[in-house]
């Protein structure tokens, strides 16, 4: 930026002869503070002021008084084309508050004084923000700084694409708590005042190499900022090469195996691979022949017509070295488009190997299926992926979850009984990458007068009955890993106490020990209480509670989640199959309804009971609305037909179970047939199992058809 850019054009343009009254119009009329005095050719004679002004007023000069001998004439000029810091540097070293800008001539072009350099500087640093605030947005890596109170102020596109989170809701907050998982490199590098070394990061959609950096303002650490480049890609193409590589491996070794000559060429028609059958064959060496075409080395496997014609070729009879051959050949074709070609040389004891035309075709479907390996990745989840909702606000929650497990801080999971804590908390483990074991400790399980030595152990010799040796406490078991308190808001007080001690200093005692121990324990609790009220009761520690209520994560219950049943029954079906050694397939539409119905106070943990209960008293391949407890079932449903009243003599009590369920079973078929006047198809939907489970089970209790169906004409 020069000086034209920098000044006042509309300046106040005097003569030597022009007097005090005149110029003091001037003045107010253009709103100066300097006026310039000029030739008649427009260079500068000198300027005038307003203070000159001010002296000859207080002088009680007339107002006709001419101005020339108050004029300054030593003025500072500077040219137009000057950049604005040379001016700047020009009017420092005067000492003066206003130059006269120039042209090459020394013509006057315009005034520049001290607010105009400001507004100039402004000006400039603002659009050097701005340029400096669009390079960090539309960077592709994801760009995040702090302030050294460890406050979020920026936060940029693709950092909010990273962790999903909008930019707008992350400002002016703590690193910690909103993204645990790069907190510690950030406060490291600004506390540090030093750089950190990159580390790679999980993050929710992608995998990330972080970078820390401490802010520097005059020689003064003021903030840290991260930089994020995301390796998802490359990890992709790291992969692939790694099992091309592999499969590439695997091919060669194929071909070796193969007893027959093997030639394979690329779309140049210049060879990639050959085997020591057609080498032997040949009587050549690898090297002579890799990389070179196939046309001009071997002519008569006629690899280059494959490759122009992408057309398959068996049973070609050549005669090669004198030896009576049978060739085929056939393109390579990858996503739909031909890469290369193949051929197959049968050349060994031909009148006595037909067996190897059928290895060979198992070989070439090896080859097919190694080609269809070549494109394929392998994606894997998370343990998160067993918490099973279609939820939003689940979904949600296990968003959470999921950032919350990649750093350190404790986690407080609240929800009613049955809600699916546990599973939380052990994904939370699972997800963090803690070497040590998770350990659960049910604090509403163990008597109160257990607690402290189940907690923190006990030293040999303790008390009367202590295992020699002294035993681990819960802390030390779980030291590297993950403690989850279960029921916390059944702790006793005096527990609390000892519990926040080692929260807070990382060390305890054990009982009758005089030596601290130091653990690296994260604490995940859970608990069904509300544990405002049990703070109001004086129930609970409120310095406790705020200690670990770092991350809140509160499950909603089951009610208000209902569109998650079909998902969840089908879960669990498949779940309690396996326990039981059934093979139910799920529940009817009716089952379902009755189930939405319901307001399940012991959330999933019910809901599972529930089922399990149907499938030990269910008979058929479905849960119908008729095996599940009265509580559910109580309804009207027009599911089964009502079955006919049990005969008047039950059957021997030496009948196996077996036989009295086969037996109620056929009764239901019998009756179900009975109402449908034998349509198997009305049947079979009233009974909720397939027509042709239906089939075999007419079959297999021998019902007569006569006797219930009509015509097959009617019915086919």
């Amino acid at each position: 930026m020069n000086m034209s850019s920098c000044m006042t054009k509309e300046f106040v343009a005097l003569q030597a002869d022009c007097t005090l009254g005149y110029v003091l119009t001037q003045f107010l009329a253009h709103r100066q503070d300097v006026g310039c005095v000029l030739y008649e050719d427009g260079t500068l004679e000198g300027i005038i002021t307003k203070y000159q002004l001010y002296r000859m007023i207080l002088k009680n000069c007339p107002l006709d008084t001419p101005i020339t001998p108050y004029l300054y004439r030593d003025v500072t000029t500077v040219p137009f084309h000057y950049p604005v810091t040379e001016a700047r540097k020009i009017l420092l070293s005067a000492k003066v508050a206003h130059a006269v800008i120039v042209d090459d001539v020394g013509k006057v072009l315009g005034v520049s004084t001290k607010s105009d350099l400001i507004q100039s500087f402004l000006q400039r640093e603002r659009r050097l923000i701005n340029q400096m605030t669009a390079l960090i947005e539309n960077l592709e890596d994801g760009v995040i700084g702090i302030d050294h109170m460890h406050h979020i102020h920026t936060f940029n596109s693709a950092a909010a694409a990273m962790f999903q989170i909008n930019s707008d809701t992350v400002m002016e907050e703590h690193i910690q708590t909103l993204l645990p998982m790069i907190s510690d490199g950030m406060i490291h590098a600004l506390e540090n005042e030093a750089p950190r070394e990159p580390q790679k990061v999980q993050l929710p959609s992608a995998v990330v190499m972080a970078s820390y950096t401490p802010i520097s303002f005059r020689e003064k650490v003021i903030g840290a900022i991260a930089v994020l480049r995301d390796l998802t890609a490359y990890e992709k193409v790291a992969r692939e090469l790694e099992t091309t590589k592999r499969l590439e491996g695997m091919l060669e070794s194929a071909l070796e195996m193969a007893y027959d000559g093997i030639a394979i060429i690329d779309e140049q028609g210049c060879f990639q691979m050959v085997n020591d059958a057609l080498l032997e064959l040949y009587g050549i060496s690898r090297e002579e022949l890799l990389g070179t075409p196939a046309s001009q080395r071997l002519p008569e496997l006629n690899l280059e017509d494959t490759l122009r014609t992408g057309k398959e070729l068996v049973g070609d009879i050549q005669v090669i070295r004198g030896i009576k051959c049978v060739i085929t050949r056939m393109p390579i074709i990858v996503q739909n488009k031909q890469v290369g070609a193949i051929a197959k040389v049968i050349f060994r004891q031909l009148p006595h190997m037909k067996d190897l035309f059928s290895r060979m075709e198992n070989l070439e479907h090896e080859l097919t299926y190694y080609r269809g390996e070549y494109m394929r990745s392998h994606v894997q989840g998370t343990a998160f992926d067993h918490v099973i909702t279609r939820n939003s606000a689940m979904e949600a929650i296990k968003n959470q979850a999921y950032l919350s497990a990649q750093g350190s801080s404790t986690v407080l999971i609240t929800g009613e009984s049955g809600t699916g804590k546990e599973l939380f908390a052990q994904a939370i483990h699972e997800i963090s990458g803690r070497p040590g074991r998770f350990v659960k400790v049910n604090c509403a399980a163990i008597p109160e007068e257990l607690l402290e030595s189940e907690f923190f152990g006990y030293a040999d010799g303790a008390f009367t009955g202590a295992r020699k040796g002294g035993k681990p406490g819960k802390f030390e078991l779980a030291d590297g890993g993950t403690l989850f308190l279960d029921e916390i808001g059944d702790m006793p007080l005096a527990l609390q106490a000892k519990l926040l001690r080692v929260l807070q200093e990382k060390s305890f005692d054990r009982i009758g020990d005089t030596v601290s121990r130091t653990v690296d324990v994260r604490i995940v609790a859970a608990t069904n209480k509300h544990l405002e009220d049990l703070i109001a009761e004086r129930k609970f520690r409120e310095d406790l509670y705020y200690r670990i209520h770092v991350i809140h994560l509160a499950i909603p219950p089951l009610r208000e989640r209902k569109e998650d049943l079909p998902l969840l029954c089908s879960h669990l079906v498949q779940k309690l199959n396996k326990i039981l050694g059934k093979q139910v397939q799920g529940v009817t539409p009716s089952t379902l309804e009755r189930l939405q119905q319901h307001h399940w106070p012991g959330n999933v943990r019910e809901l599972e009971n529930v089922l399990e209960r149907a499938m030990n008293l269910n008979a058929g391949d479905w849960i119908v609305p008729e095996a599940l407890p009265a509580f559910l079932a109580n309804a009207e449903s027009h599911s089964l037909p009502v079955p006919p009243p049990l005969p008047a003599k039950l059957p021997a009590l030496t009948h196996s179970k077996r036989d009295v369920i086969a037996a109620a079973e056929r009764d239901l078929i019998v009756a179900a047939l009975s109402e449908c006047g034998g349509n198997r198809s009305l049947a079979a939907e009233r009974l909720a199992i397939s027509r042709s489970t239906l089939y075999q089970k007419i079959k297999k209790y021998q019902i007569e058809e006569r006797s219930f169906f009509e015509s097959k004409s009617q019915h086919p």
